[in-house]
């Protein structure tokens, strides 16, 4: 009987008497099962990535064209509040048209 802590005593009775089950052991991680395919999840696909560049660039190239040049309102009419929520659209249907199964391609 190990005499450390009373917790590992008390632990060590309960599972003589039966009272606590012994764990059972967990399980290793086979990744195999999961991806039976063998499909390539490792990083995104060049379309992907390619639409966060065009989406990052283009919503803080405006914001920052409408920051420094505050006073041009019509220019940050026009590509803050119709240019970029109509790019925003076009991104978005060109990022959609390619099926997921498609986009894991490199």
């Amino acid at each position: 009987m190990p005499w450390g802590k009373p917790e590992v005593r008390v632990e060590h009775k309960l599972l003589k008497t039966g009272v606590m089950p012994v764990p059972t052991p967990i399980p290793k991680f086979d990744p195999a099962e999961i991806n039976p395919a063998g499909l390539n999840q490792s990083g995104l696909s060049r379309r992907t990535w390619i639409g966060l560049i065009l989406l990052t660039v283009s919503t803080v190239g405006t914001l920052a064209l409408a920051w420094v040049w505050p006073d041009l309102t019509q220019v940050h009419f026009w590509l803050v509040a119709q240019a970029l929520p109509i790019f925003y659209w076009l991104l978005v249907w060109w990022w959609a048209r390619q099926p997921a199964m498609d986009s894991h391609e490199h």
